[in-house]
């Protein structure tokens, strides 16, 4: 009970003792026993002397977990051996647990990585696995005081070592080990070409691996390390393992982490792995809770997430992370609020808070100075595609932005910008605009269809001079990626064109009708209206077959059209000949049970032009013509007070 010192003090005294009233064998017996508890405690004194203090309290708690309950001389005899033994096992696992302990804090605090790669080769003969991960953890880590000027033939080889002893100790890393390796190689970008701290395919290899035998021991924090470094190596691992990542998370919701949730959420976004819908269901509940707890990077991060995998939250948590959003406004980096706006486009389906709107419109002006062509282009598409009018400050600030990071945009961040302004209905400043003509001209062979379509239709909605060199180096791109038009496209860049003064060059024109021919199977209702509508104002006659065609897919599209596509139709109509333009009013009046406020503006102001134009006039009889029109106007009359005020005055002027 005393910790094993009676035996030293008073257990050999009494043993004395009584063998004075012993035999002679008992007496030999005793003498033994005492030359035995001599040796016992002349090993105690060594260990003291070597240890000191230190070991005495490894003794200490060693004895304590031991039953003190001797019966008997041979039980005690059993019992100081067993201490002794447990005092030379921990003292050596302690001793050895100190050298791994030292090794470590001087690999994390190298200065540099070139000092942490010196010390691991001075070192080599007591490394174990964890020590080799926490230098290669250091080395990225320091990675920007690791330049690449300094890569030299030395360094190389102190690399080559690192790489096979990170080989060879793969199979014994649990799997925060692991997650922290495949971290630190997407941070020091290690399979790009240029770098020269480069890994074999076999170790990429093995790591994936033993990845997939290790992901069910991850906890959410090591998910998000080794989803965000294989993001970082561009390289996507494997559709099993990215499913068995994905089952791993869903387990690991039950305590989550808000700063790891959002990471595993980007991550999975940025691999463009398709979650499941269960687990959509489990991350949005998991981040409901913890949401109050989320930083501004937590929130953009999610929502962007959410909005790239085409997932649209619930009307509970939306609005709750827009309110915490709210909330945090000062907070967020230009980034952050780009991608946050741009998010909020993506939820057609979800209506955006005014409130956050204006907020992100404010903290951006301020910020304005810190934002990338790829913000800016975020940030005015989302408000375009909302169609939330920013005040004319913002607009003049987010131009003159523009103008100063001119060079960092690409042909189709240009076209966006350009497509943004037309939809909020401002035109370029003076300087933008030629900032961004003499860009095109210079990018034009870059262009994609789509953005070349774009900034053609922009021209067109704006009512923009098009400059000669500009009109021609988008026609000579448009003959060299005419193989790779759509239907939407072709539709876009048709209508646009005939809405230039300048007549568009006969190869150009050629080259789009050759295209329409190979894919008029494909046109839906508005890209047909629109090509059979430039073409005869452009004075273009297409070819029978492809008029044919294009009407008889017009007729069989009628019966499935939507009422507001049918509408915008009609307006792009009024130059079409009798039968057809008779088919598309029939349609109209078919669908008037689902007419909106939008639609009954618009088919009035279609019928007027369409009067003028052809030199009709409206009859007064009870024909069919005078039904629709009388049909429309009450309608007007019931649902005019649902209409904007710019509408209405449009809506009566024309009528």
């Amino acid at each position: 009970p005393d910790g094993g010192q009676g035996y030293e003090r008073m257990g050999i005294l009494n043993m004395i003792r009584k063998s004075c009233n012993y035999s002679m064998n008992d007496c030999i017996r005793a003498t033994l026993l005492f030359l035995f508890f001599i040796g016992c405690l002349s090993s105690r004194s060594t260990l003291r002397g070597v240890n000191g203090r230190t070991v005495r309290r490894v003794n200490y708690r060693v004895k304590s977990s031991i039953p003190m309950a001797p019966q008997g001389k041979n039980s005690d005899l059993r019992e100081i051996s067993a201490i002794r033994s447990r005092e030379n096992v921990g003292n050596y696992v302690k001793a050895k647990n100190r050298k791994k302990i030292g090794i470590n804090q001087k690999l994390q605090s190298a200065s540099s990585g070139i000092e942490a790669l010196e010390l691991l080769e001075v070192v080599d003969e007591r490394l174990s696995p964890i020590n080799v991960v926490t230098c290669l953890h250091t080395i990225a880590k320091r990675e920007p005081m690791f330049p690449k000027e300094t890569h030299t033939a030395k360094v190389q080889d102190q690399w080559n070592f690192l790489s096979s002893r990170l080989e060879a100790c793969l199979s014994s890393l649990d799997a925060r080990g692991v997650a922290t390796m495949i971290w630190a190689f997407g941070k020091l970008q290690v399979n790009d070409s240029e770098n020269q701290l480069r890994i074999s395919d076999s170790l990429y290899r093995q790591v994936s691996e033993r990845a997939q035998q290790v992901v069910t021991e991850c906890n959410l924090r090591s998910l998000a390390s080794m989803l965000w470094g294989f993001v970082q190596l561009d390289s996507s691992p494997s559709e099993e393992l990215l499913k068995k990542l994905e089952l791993q998370a869903c387990r690991c919701l039950k305590h989550p982490n808000s700063h790891s949730l959002s990471n595993v959420l980007w991550a999975f976004a940025t691999l463009r792995h398709d979650l499941q819908a269960g687990s959509f269901e489990l991350i949005e509940e998991a981040a409901y809770d913890v949401l109050n707890s989320f930083n501004s990077q937590d929130i953009s991060n999610t929502l962007w997430a959410f909005a790239q995998l085409e997932h649209h939250p619930s009307q509970k948590f939306y609005t709750s992370i827009q309110n915490s959003a709210i909330s945090k406004l000062d907070d967020f980096s230009p980034q952050g609020l780009s991608n946050l706006v741009w998010s909020m486009a993506k939820f057609h389906s979800l209506q955006p808070e005014p409130r956050l709107l204006d907020g992100i419109e404010k903290r951006s002006i301020r910020r304005l100075g810190k934002f990338s062509a790829q913000a800016l282009t975020n940030t005015l598409w989302a408000f375009g595609t909302i169609r939330h009018l920013p005040n004319i400050k913002f607009l003049r600030a987010v131009q003159l932005r523009s103008t100063a990071v001119i060079h960092q945009f690409t042909p189709q961040g240009i076209a966006v910008i350009m497509w943004s302004l037309a939809q909020l209905g401002e035109s370029p400043v003076e300087v933008l605009l030629e900032d961004m003509q003499s860009r095109v001209v210079k990018t034009a062979d870059e262009f994609s269809p789509q953005a070349i379509s774009m900034i053609l239709w922009s021209y067109s909605k704006m009512e923009l001079k098009m400059p000669k060199e500009l009109q021609f180096a988008l026609g000579e791109q448009i003959l060299r990626t005419i193989d790779y038009f759509g239907p939407q496209t072709l539709g876009n860049t048709f209508w646009a064109l005939s809405k230039f003064d300048a007549y568009p060059r006969p190869r150009v024109l050629n080259a789009l009708k050759g295209k329409v021919l190979t894919c008029h199977d494909r046109l839906n209702l508005q890209a047909t209206v629109n090509i059979l509508w430039a073409m005869k104002k452009l004075g273009q006659h297409p070819v029978g077959r492809f008029t044919q065609q294009a009407k008889d897919r017009l007729q069989k599209k009628l019966s499935h059209d939507s009422p507001d596509n049918m509408t915008q139709t009609l307006i792009n109509a009024w130059e079409l000949e009798d039968e057809l333009w008779e088919k598309l009013k029939t349609r109209a009046i078919e669908l008037e049970s689902q007419w909106t406020p939008q639609s009954i503006a618009s088919l009035v102001w279609s019928f007027t032009p369409h009067s003028i134009k052809t030199n009709r006039t409206l009859k007064t009889d009870t024909s069919v013509s005078n039904c629709q029109h009388r049909s429309i106007l009450e309608k007007l009359e019931k649902r005019g007070i649902e209409l904007k005020m710019p509408m209405y005055v449009n809506t009566t002027s024309h009528g």
